[in-house]
């Protein structure tokens, strides 16, 4: 997240976010974030997802628990600040 890559990925976020007065709200959006970011992404048990340096944006850190709960994929995610965490879905 402290660098590029991670900038590029909460570009994706905002976009898979996007909504106008008028259009449906959509569940999947964080699904929708990860696909846009990566297109061969498959949501399956043999998918791993890393974060690292999660503390440089509130936003990503804030998506953990969706990621945990509505991901089949593991999601490793790291951090400097308070050593190393690996939340699995």
């Amino acid at each position: 997240m402290a660098e590029l890559i991670g900038e590029q990925f909460l570009k994706c976020l905002e976009q898979a976010e996007y909504w106008e007065l008028g259009m449906s709200v959509d569940e999947d959006t964080l699904y929708k974030a990860v696909a846009l970011f990566a297109l061969e992404f498959q949501d399956t048990e043999e998918t791993v997802i890393l974060i690292d340096e999660i503390q440089e944006s509130a936003k990503a850190y804030n998506l953990i628990r969706i990621f945990s709960r509505e991901f089949s994929s593991y999601v490793i995610v790291t951090e400097s600040h308070l050593g190393r965490k690996m939340i699995l879905a």
